[in-house]
């Protein structure tokens, strides 16, 4: 999973007959999660926890995203978010879907 000087991502269309979107050498955290148009990346600094997305092979014009989640975050699209995590008062699983308030 390590970045290397060779390394390139193709961002590939299945659904047409045109299949390569785009071709680039870099993308922000190596594009684990991704959407039809962004790759994100969610995380925690200190307590807090953050949503950045990127475009496409840019990862340096990251876009914060006021989700407020707790968990592990998987997007479902450009402005749908589901949540799988717990609340901290008790221990049972929690599905939550969240979406983007700011467009």
């Amino acid at each position: 999973m390590w970045q290397t000087a060779d390394t390139t991502y193709t961002l590939v269309d299945t659904s047409s007959a045109t299949r390569i979107l785009q071709t680039c050498t870099k993308m922000a955290f190596y594009g684990e999660k991704i959407t039809d148009s962004f790759a994100y990346w969610f995380g925690t600094d200190g307590s807090e926890h953050f949503a950045r997305r990127f475009p496409f092979c840019d990862a340096t014009h990251g876009q914060e995203l006021p989700l407020g989640q707790v968990g592990i975050v998987f997007p479902l699209n450009d402005d749908a978010f589901l949540s799988l995590g717990h609340e901290s008062k008790d221990l049972r699983g929690v599905i939550k879907l969240l979406g983007r308030t700011e467009r």
